[in-house]
């Protein structure tokens, strides 16, 4: 169990990394962790794709938690704190748990209406 110190600090950071790695070769772009030492101001969440790449992930504001204790909404009034105009997504998961996502019911609207407005101009055949 890694609670405190280094141990809860790697947990962390690995957590983030395969984030990268999902969200890389779910859209097939470059994401990479943003790690401690980068300003959260200059490049904001703890993965991003780079900004050159043409993908709806630089449009959110990603934050990672992987903890066996939870304060979903703390962690998202602080992530949406941080991101500026972007919305803020909080995916987490605690050991040996699937991960969740976490959005503010009118970001989360915002995205079905958008999808639900492509849907319409393209319908599946």
């Amino acid at each position: 169990m890694a609670s405190r110190g280094r141990g809860s600090y790697q947990k962390g950071a690995n957590y983030e990394r395969d984030l990268a790695k999902i969200f890389a070769e779910t859209f097939g772009v470059t994401v990479k962790r943003t790690g401690a030492q980068e300003s959260s101001k200059i490049h904001g969440g703890d993965f991003n794709a780079h900004r050159s790449e043409k993908t709806v992930m630089n449009d959110f504001f990603w934050e990672a938690k992987c903890r066996e204790s939870w304060s979903v909404i703390d962690w998202l009034k602080k992530a949406q704190d941080d991101s500026g105009f972007r919305p803020a997504i909080v995916i987490a998961t605690r050991n040996h748990e699937d991960d969740y996502a976490f959005l503010k019911l009118a970001d989360f609207l915002r995205i079905l209406k958008e999808l639900d407005g492509y849907r319409k101009e393209n319908p599946l055949s």
